[in-house]
């Protein structure tokens, strides 16, 4: 199974989105949100550079132009996400909708390079954003939070 490995702040501390807030935000236990993309890097152990003309050769669906772009573009229909592989055996994750299906998506990934007859072995994950968007139900003056007075 991957390892997955968090990233913290410096401190190890949550960050305190309230801090200069001129007003006290209430009822925020009505507002809405939604994860809309967690973006996640990923690095196997290889012995040799992964030769992604192999891959491209044993999948038909993937996408792959080296004069475009240097990385392979795979696509995980179920979780949805969406892949790039790079020959150095790091990875990028992209699309996925819960960070819990990173180890799952990349299983699939791992299992499909193996089948192309390319060793790589030891996956570690690190999530690097989630974008997510909601509702606090709320008005707020963009201006007057960071200070602007125009």
């Amino acid at each position: 199974m991957p390892k997955i490995k968090e990233n913290n702040n410096e401190k190890g501390e949550d960050y305190d989105y309230t801090k200069g807030l001129d007003y006290k935000i209430e009822n925020v236990s009505r507002s809405t949100s939604y994860i809309e993309n967690v973006v996640a890097t990923v690095i196997v152990e290889i012995l040799e550079k992964i030769d992604l003309n192999k891959i491209a050769r044993k999948y038909v669906e993937v996408e792959y132009n080296p004069e475009r772009f240097p990385g392979l573009v795979m696509r995980i229909e179920k979780p949805r996400a969406t892949i790039l592989i790079f020959s150095t055996g790091k990875m990028v994750m992209t699309g996925m909708r819960k960070a819990k299906e990173a180890p799952q998506i990349i299983n699939q990934v791992v299992k499909n390079i193996k089948n192309a007859g390319i060793k790589v072995s030891n996956p570690v994950i690190t999530i690097q954003n989630i974008v997510s968007s909601g509702d606090l139900h709320i008005s707020i003056d963009l201006n007057n939070l960071c200070g602007n007075t125009t």
